[in-house]
């Protein structure tokens, strides 16, 4: 429960981050700012600050903002009307948002790796790193069936911390002592959901393998890395430069999937997917939060800017077609097919959320 309000607290304020840019760019081009909403309406209480409303609503997920002359399909004599803005100006309204959320995806990036967070996509060598810069861990992969394993409980997930007194950072080393111990029972402490666990284990000689094995797959993981810090203000840009391609390619397999008429691929998430999957991580201690963090803001960023009606992108896609026609596109056009474009964006967002639904619940 804990950790779902605070994936959706983390979800809503960077949400939140995104219009605060449309509402900086606003401000900055003389943009008049009529509302500025922390939350979804309902409204609780209002504040007015010169011209704007700041106002606190009772949905806590993210925020809005109303400018002046957004979205009207006539003209509005008030030279701080954004329909009187030039197109410019307008187009950099329109992009705020994602590069906010690149911003912020960047500044998290530089924090995660000063505290020793291992690349998200690329490889610790390109980053100069030495294996004695790393620290790993040891994470069960597979549990065979009918395994010593199974039988006392380990499961796929499991973080192996000790095996008697033993510390293990090396699959080898594990394998290591569980062979020596000639089939006596063994002791080992696991990390699962954030809850230190001791299971006793008695080893079977496999003859496979030619020694003593409790049925288990394992990975090494890179736990931390110790950058060289004045470097990693260039290696999170670098970091954020792959990242930021995986997910437009992520994106455009997903797009290319569902007008072939594939559908939605069976790892695409919605809100109630991301609560979920985001209350695991938080559980594995604050680099994963911030890790959790990065990439949400990165597909804020990426999915704000494709160019589809209703979202940043499918705005900036007609100003873009205004600056080369050098004439505004008919509003009452635009209107309707950007009010079409949030029609069919929540019908997905609800197909996605009713598969979710069925999928976690």
């Amino acid at each position: 429960m804990i950790t779902g309000i605070a994936v959706i607290l983390v979800f809503g304020f960077l949400i939140l981050l995104h219009e605060a840019g449309h509402f900086w760019a606003a401000r900055f081009n003389g943009v008049k700012i009529e509302e500025f909403g922390i939350g979804i309406p309902p409204r609780i209480k209002g504040w007015r600050r010169g011209e704007t409303l700041y106002s606190l609503n009772w949905i806590p997920i993210g925020g809005f903002v109303r400018l002046l002359g957004e979205g009207v399909t006539t003209k509005i004599n008030d030279k701080h009307s954004l329909s009187n803005k030039t197109v410019w100006q307008r187009m950099s309204v329109s992009v705020a948002g994602v590069f906010v959320n690149l911003l912020v995806a960047y500044v998290l990036m530089m924090v995660a790796f000063w505290g020793g967070m291992p690349p998200i996509v690329g490889d610790p060598s390109a980053y100069n790193i030495n294996l004695d810069q790393l620290s790993t861990t040891v994470v069960v992969s597979a549990v065979s069936a009918g395994s010593p394993a199974e039988i006392s409980g380990l499961k796929s997930g499991d973080q192996i911390l000790k095996i008697g007194q033993q510390e293990i950072f090396d699959g080898n080393i594990l394998a290591e002592q569980i062979d020596i111990s000639g089939g006596q029972g063994v002791v080992i402490n696991i990390l699962r959901d954030g809850e230190i666990k001791e299971i006793g284990l008695r080893p079977t000689f496999d003859d496979e393998l030619g020694r003593y094995a409790v049925g288990i797959g394992l990975d090494t993981l890179i736990a931390k890395v110790k950058y060289d810090t004045l470097k990693v203000p260039w290696y999170a840009l670098h970091e954020l430069w792959l990242l930021t391609i995986l997910v437009l390619q992520a994106i455009w397999s997903f797009l290319a999937g569902l007008f072939s008429g594939a559908g939605i691929a069976p790892d695409v998430v919605g809100p109630v997917g991301l609560i979920s999957l985001g209350g695991q991580l938080i559980t594995q201690g604050w680099l994963s939060l911030v890790r959790f963090a990065i990439l949400l803001s990165v597909n804020l960023a990426v999915i704000n800017i494709i160019p589809f009606p209703a979202l940043d992108g499918g705005r900036l896609f007609f100003q873009i077609l205004e600056a080369l026609r050098g004439r505004k596109i008919n509003p009452v056009l635009e209107n309707r097919i950007h009010s079409l474009g949030f029609v069919l964006v929540l019908g997905l967002i609800f197909i996605i959320t009713y598969r979710d639904i069925l999928r976690f619940f």
